[in-house]
């Protein structure tokens, strides 16, 4: 499992993790949104955080292999149109983020580049700890 889980008084926080580097992959965007889905519909659960699970890193970035492995589908002609947006996990994701009907936080430990980013842009509230890390798209 790449998203871990912890409940106390009425706070669900989830921890990304997917070594090496803590990059979303689709199935990392998939394995967290379930998760968000879950803590929504949760009615023992009042505010949701999402912060990484590695030291340092909070989501480095969209996994780049995976993007390019996503144009070459498109330059070779397997993909001929978008697919609709609740088809692809991380846009299901942010989406959901974007729509909670509860507090989102992200609390943002280390390196938010990218995908990173645009994951914490989608929570309610962003709160960055201290330290020399790289926050940008």
């Amino acid at each position: 499992a790449m998203i871990r889980t912890e409940t106390e008084a009425g706070v669900r926080t989830l921890f990304t993790s997917n070594p090496p580097r803590n990059m979303m992959t689709s199935a990392t965007a998939a394995e967290l949104d379930a998760a968000v889905a879950d803590a929504l519909a949760d009615p023992d659960v009042r505010v949701l955080i999402l912060t990484g699970g590695e030291a340092g890193v909070f989501i480095r970035h969209y996994d780049v292999a995976e993007i390019a492995q996503m144009l070459d589908a498109v330059e070779a002609g397997l993909v001929t149109g978008p697919a609709p947006r609740a088809d692809v996990p991380v846009y299901r994701l942010i989406d959901r983020l974007l729509a909670a009907d509860k507090p989102v936080i992200a609390a943002i430990n280390g390196i938010a580049m990218g995908g990173g980013l645009e994951t914490a842009l989608a929570c309610h509230l962003r709160i960055a700890e201290a330290g020399p890390h790289v926050i940008g798209l």
